[in-house]
């Protein structure tokens, strides 16, 4: 008799939050781009949008904390955009607390290019509430 194996069963996939980029003006020459969401192939033209609008000369807190997910496309998106801002006098700090976003970033040595920062108040100098 032929016995075929049953195959473990796959644990559900959670639904995808709902994506949302914003700019915050911040103080004088300084914004915060917020993500809210996944940053993946799919979304990451929104925050290439967004880091493209900032004045030039500007410096960018990018505050990833309300991200739970970013991909290759995303990373090639902050590298690109850094050196963009940087070229034009301004700057690109990171904000991340994801164990699985910083493991990215890690792995893909963002922040020997990009600083990274626990918190927005660390990367904007401000004393933590």
């Amino acid at each position: 008799m032929l016995r075929i194996a049953r195959l473990p069963r796959l644990a559900s996939v959670h639904e995808a939050k709902a994506f949302e980029v914003t700019m915050v003006p911040h103080d004088a020459g300084r914004s915060i781009v917020r993500v809210r969401g996944e940053l993946d192939l799919a979304t990451c033209s929104q925050l290439e949008a967004a880091l493209a609008a900032a004045p030039p000369g500007e410096s960018i807190v990018l505050d990833l904390t309300e991200c739970g997910f970013l991909d290759s496309a995303a990373i090639r998106v902050v590298l690109t955009s850094a050196e963009r801002v940087g070229a034009s006098g301004g700057s690109v700090s990171l904000v991340a607390t994801d164990p699985g976003v910083l493991r990215v970033l890690e792995i893909a040595s963002v922040a020997t290019r990009v600083p990274l920062h626990p918190s927005v108040e660390a990367a904007t100098g401000e004393p933590e509430p």
